[in-house]
């Protein structure tokens, strides 16, 4: 990993912890990670995305709710990964 662009905290049973940035490659990443109210031993998942610059990565990969985390700004109507999910829950 060369560098963390952004991260925030998750919360067990309410929403994923999330980290993106740039690989020592130049690609850039994003990660997610969730556990149940239990913590991670019980039920957890993760999951994570690449793509090849840090635009496309903000476009198809990171959702509207990650963006809003991250403080990125929104991406216009019709664009971006919108029909994917985040926790396990339809994004919106």
């Amino acid at each position: 990993m060369a560098l963390i662009k952004g991260q925030s905290e998750g919360e067990r049973d309410e929403r994923s912890w999330i980290v993106y940035g740039q690989l020592k490659d130049g690609r850039w990443f994003m990660a997610r990670g969730s556990c149940d109210y239990t913590g991670w031993d019980c039920r957890a998942s993760n999951d994570g995305d690449v793509a090849s610059t840090e635009e496309d990565l903000v476009r198809w990969c990171i959702l509207p709710e990650e963006r809003e985390r991250f403080g990125i700004p929104p991406l216009p109507e019709g664009q971006g990964p919108e029909s994917r999910t985040v926790g396990g829950a339809a994004a919106e």
